[in-house]
Parts: C-alpha cells; sequence; structure tokens
C-alpha cells in the first residue's frame, strides 16, 4: 500500500490495489517505470 500512495502521489492519478495488484488510472506506463527503476526495482514494459 506504500508503494501505491507513492505511485498515486507523484502521478497525480486515483488507483487501487487489487488482488495484490497495483492498478493505477490513466496510461502512465513509462513514469511508474521510471520511478520503480529509482525505487530500485526492475522494471519493465509489457503488453499492449
Amino acid at each position: 500500500q506504500a508503494l501505491l500512495k507513492l505511485l498515486k502521489n507523484k502521478l497525480g492519478t486515483g488507483g487501487a490495489l487489487k488482488d495484490d495488484n497495483v492498478e493505477i488510472q490513466g496510461d502512465h506506463r513509462d513514469k511508474i517505470v521510471e520511478l520503480l527503476k529509482e525505487l530500485g526495482y526492475q522494471a519493465k514494459k509489457a503488453g499492449g
């Protein structure tokens, strides 16, 4: 939940935690990948 709160705050958008998955409203894929990498996660875009 802390990660969800951080992403929502940084992106200025809504989101939810559903079945251990973070769901963010809108198309913020590039920014999310960038933020996750800054936090030390290995992140890449997948899918459509």
